[in-house]
C-alpha cells in the first residue's frame, strides 16, 4: 500500500498526471523512493526524496 502511494505521489509531482504511467527513464527514482517510503511512513521523508530525485529537478516543461 505505501509503496503505491509513493508511487501515485512521485507521479503527481513529476509527471502531473496519475494515470499517465512512469517513464522507464523515472523508474529507478520510484523504486527508490517507493521503497524507503515502505519501510519508514514517513510522509516528510517522501516529500523530500520526490524534491530531490533526478526526476523532478530534472523534468521537463511543456513548449521549452
Amino acid at each position: 500500500m505505501r509503496s503505491c502511494f509513493a508511487q501515485q505521489y512521485f507521479q503527481f509531482a513529476v509527471i502531473g498526471d496519475v494515470a499517465r504511467p512512469v517513464a522507464e527513464g523515472d523508474r529507478c527514482s520510484v523504486d527508490r523512493l517507493s521503497e524507503r517510503f515502505a519501510a519508514t511512513g514517513d510522509l516528510k521523508g517522501l516529500v523530500q526524496l520526490v524534491a530531490t530525485s533526478d526526476s523532478f529537478r530534472s523534468r521537463l516543461t511543456e513548449g521549452v
